[in-house]
């Protein structure tokens, strides 16, 4: 299953449809033949930059590691690195299984998934690509996912619920 961060707005004259406004999701979006029916389950999270943001990571960090296949597998190993995961214990093998918890970054609040991002973040920088500067590399993200744009439409500046892991208190 492909996971798209998508826009609806118009098309041509007369047109409205959902277009991929982001590079990161380009790739995936591309493989979709034209004209193929899909199924598509339409849900807006509380923050989408946020989602962007996440996703962005995983995109950099399968782009920087050998050893990682799929902006998946790199979420998911984050996810897990950062202990956001659910044990599952199997008594007939005697073995626990750690699975990412689901990522369902609409149900979690401001500050649950603002500390999320903050140890993705620090499981990028300290052990998928040791020795990235971690202001650096979520400077270079931002710039994949693009202006915030509820603090453009308010007239500039850095929205109250700014998504970046790190934030300058002062």
């Amino acid at each position: 299953m492909v996971k798209l961060v998508m826009r609806k707005r118009a098309g041509q004259t007369g047109e409205v449809g959902l277009f991929v406004d982001s590079e990161i999701f380009e790739d995936d979006f591309s493989h979709i033949k034209l004209g193929a029916e899909i199924n598509v389950e339409a849900t807006t999270p509380r923050s989408l930059r946020q989602l962007k943001f996440a996703w962005a990571l995983a995109t950099k960090i399968e782009k920087g590691c050998d050893w990682v296949d799929s902006k998946e597998d790199a979420m998911d190993f984050m996810l897990i690195e950062a202990r956001h995961f659910r044990r599952i214990y199997d008594p007939l093998r005697n073995v626990a299984i750690l699975k990412p918890k689901p990522t369902n970054f609409g149900a979690m609040d401001g500050t649950e998934y603002t500390r999320l991002l903050k140890r993705l973040v620090h499981v990028a920088v300290t052990i998928m690509i040791p020795g990235m500067d971690d202001a650096a590399l979520i400077a270079e993200i931002e710039a994949m996912v693009g202006p915030d744009m509820k603090s453009q439409a308010e007239g500039g500046g850095h929205s109250k619920d700014r998504p970046t892991p790190h934030r300058d208190p002062r």
